[in-house]
């Protein structure tokens, strides 16, 4: 999607990709979100709130501007307060009107793949789609998918997520897991005591259960797997 500031006020989201539906699912999410006192960015609505609103043939999103920094690496005494957020969001009422998610690796990978030479990549698909079954049964939540330090806005003492067209129905181990990837890593790898620091907030919030604890190393390996397909597909 592409965001454009307008007057220091207001931000125009030109969303990218996006059918009548995805659109309206989007908006939809954002209100119920924002009515719940999530940090998520605020829709300004239309006249007929219900209808996605189209300009130039895209389907377009008004927002409230926030007040806000990216701060890439993410500093690790914000983490707890992120992880908060997170469990917060993993612990609301799961809404019926999303479409369903991309946080998976297509079940046609290896087809996708076989022109490829790209073993290190294939082995580690392989390797996370056969302990899938470690976390895929586990609790199911709403995920935000792609927790990464461009997606949080930092004012003051608050976080605010944006960017939530990933978002979707999945066992909520795998967002944690994404985003140990996207905010836990320092010199390109996992850091434990910055994991450490996140969940330590999140379950301020809610409580991991035991076999939730247990599949995070194969979730994360999944995640890993989900994100470099993407990421290889995308570019290639």
């Amino acid at each position: 999607n592409t965001s454009n500031k307008v007057n220091g006020k207001y931000v125009v989201a030109i969303l990218d990709g996006h059918d009548y539906r995805s659109a309206q699912s989007l908006a939809q999410l954002l209100r119920y979100l924002h009515s719940l006192g999530l940090h998520v960015p605020e829709i300004l609505e239309p006249l007929n709130a219900n209808e996605p609103v189209m300009y130039n043939g895209k389907y377009v999103m008004v927002k409230a501007y926030i007040d806000g920094e990216e701060l890439n690496p993410y500093p690790i005494e914000k983490l707890k307060n992120l992880g908060a957020q997170v469990g917060k969001l993993h612990d609301i009422k799961i809404p019926d009107f999303l479409l369903p998610g991309n946080r998976r690796v297509a079940e046609n990978w290896e087809a996708c793949l076989k022109e490829y030479y790209c073993e290190d990549l294939k082995a580690l698909i392989a390797d996370a789609v056969a302990d899938q079954c470690i976390w895929e049964g586990l609790t199911p939540g709403l995920i935000h998918g792609d927790i990464f330090p461009d997606n949080v806005l930092n004012n003051g003492d608050r976080e605010w997520l944006i960017d939530w067209d990933d978002a979707c129905i999945e066992p909520v181990v795998l967002d944690i897991a994404l985003t140990f990837i996207g905010m836990c890593r320092t010199d390109n790898r996992l850091d434990g005591e910055k994991m450490r620091e996140f969940l330590a907030g999140y379950q301020q919030e809610r409580i991991l259960t035991p076999e939730e604890m247990h599949a995070l190393p194969a979730a994360v390996k999944y995640a890993a797997a989900v994100l470099a397909y993407k990421r290889f597909i995308t570019y290639h």
